[in-house]
């Protein structure tokens, strides 16, 4: 097969020639990630041929760990388009602080639906991380997410409540509270809960109440 070939152009474009969706050559694909010179065109057929590349999940989420940010990059895209079978690919992407990162898996989660939960879960923990991007990426990975999930995502309002409580970052206040609303009515409770302890001061309480009343 021209995968195998030793000739570096002929397996080059053995990789861009498997493009179009063929599952059958996800194997072959696979084991041409560990080829540099063919790597990059073997991440692209992978990505193309998406959900029915599941089997090449592994090695595509071993390259997370790789040097070169593109790499671990198109890794992320490739799991992306994977979907529900590279869930855990896509946590592990996670740990990677790169807001690019955090938006395409933002992105995963939309497309997998309610199975990717815990996705959003990792998405909304690590808007807690100090080096983080207020304004891009893992922000928007997070609301992109929880809008897309609504009620479904309600097991981590109490979190979005915790940073929106600790303060740390005013600027992300408006996006807390797009998140909540978001949940909607599944995240009254937890609302509820905050606006009753004495944490919060008369500016928070007074928010946090008027959207426990917009969201009977």
């Amino acid at each position: 097969m021209g995968l195998a070939s030793e000739d570096v152009s002929v397996r080059r474009s053995a990789a861009w020639s498997l493009f179009e969706p063929a599952a059958d050559a996800t194997v072959a694909l696979a084991d041409a990630l560990i080829d540099p010179e063919v790597r990059i065109p073997a991440q692209r057929a992978l990505e193309q041929i998406g959900t029915e590349a599941a089997a090449a999940a592994p090695q595509v989420t071993a390259l997370l760990e790789h040097e070169d940010f593109f790499v671990h990059l198109g890794a992320t895209y490739e799991l992306k388009e994977i979907g529900a079978p590279a869930m855990e690919g896509l946590r592990e992407a996670l740990r990677d602080e790169s807001p690019h990162v955090a938006y395409i898996t933002g992105k995963a989660a939309v497309e997998i639906g309610p199975p990717a939960k815990v996705l959003v879960a990792e998405l909304v923990a690590n808007l807690a991380r100090d080096k983080i991007s207020t304004t891009y990426g893992h922000v928007d990975g997070a609301e992109l997410a929880i809008n897309a999930l609504g009620p479904d995502a309600a097991a981590v309002a109490p979190r979005i409540l915790e940073l929106y409580n600790s303060g740390r970052r005013p600027r992300m206040t408006a996006s807390y509270i797009s998140m909540l609303t978001d949940i909607g009515p599944a995240a009254r409770d937890a609302i509820a809960e905050h606006v009753a302890s004495d944490t919060l001061d008369d500016t928070q309480k007074d928010e946090l109440q008027n959207l426990l009343d917009a969201l009977k």
